[in-house]
């Protein structure tokens, strides 16, 4: 339910303020800030990991003009990981969130986490996959790499929910197959029943846990 919260709120706040709500949620139940920041941020590693190995298997049958995104998306990821290792040398909070976050991703419980996550992302390219056909027959790896690309754009949150952003990444990539309008409505919608989806299960959740938006805070 927390989880639903915190994406909730990334949906309708820039920045990914979710995250954060996300570990207020957590500190209710007497879960300290530090084990909650370290989980998330093992868990965004995670994510990056699964999106770009979604988007390594789907390029080959899409076009390989794209290469460039995933080059810059695996730098992204490993001056990530450079920088947790950094960082948890240093001292301080950060420093203790970043080794407990170094134990998480650096050990045997990558093995287990990592498939959770990539089936996860899975799903979301079904979603779009599902969407797609109401248009056109094509193969899964076009929204396998579409989905992946919309985001790699989103790990940037400069709009709400990755709004705009993670459209403009995903008609790119459908329109190598598509009409411009037709991949443009498809990244559109696709996006609206995610977006959608998780806001319904937040306002629930939220309801649940007695939670009101405006109290979440860190």
């Amino acid at each position: 339910m927390a989880v639903a919260i915190s994406q909730t709120l990334n949906v309708i706040t820039p920045v990914r303020v979710g995250d954060l709500g996300r570990a207020y949620i957590y500190k209710r139940r007497e879960i300290p800030y530090q084990s909650s920041l370290s989980g998330l941020a093992a868990e965004r590693i995670y994510d990056i990991i699964a999106i770009l190995l979604i988007a390594l298997f789907s390029i080959v049958f899409v076009s390989l003009e794209f290469l460039d995104i995933l080059v810059y998306a695996l730098a992204f990821l490993l001056l990530v990981l450079i920088g947790v290792v950094i960082l948890s040398r240093a001292r301080g909070y950060v420093a203790r969130i970043m080794i407990d976050t170094k134990s998480i991703v650096f050990s045997e419980n990558t093995l287990k986490l990592l498939p959770i996550s990539l089936f996860i992302w899975i799903i979301d390219v079904l979603t779009c996959y599902i969407i797609l056909q109401s248009f056109a027959s094509v193969s899964l790896p076009l929204p396998a790499f579409a989905v992946a690309a919309g985001n790699i754009a989103k790990t940037f949150p400069i709009t709400p929910g990755g709004i705009g952003t993670y459209e403009a990444a995903v008609t790119l990539i459908l329109s190598t197959k598509l009409p411009n309008d037709q991949a443009l409505v498809v990244s559109f919608v696709d996006h609206a029943v995610k977006n959608v989806s998780t806001l319904v299960m937040g306002l629930v959740s939220s309801l649940r846990l007695g939670i009101n938006f405006r109290d979440v805070r860190v």
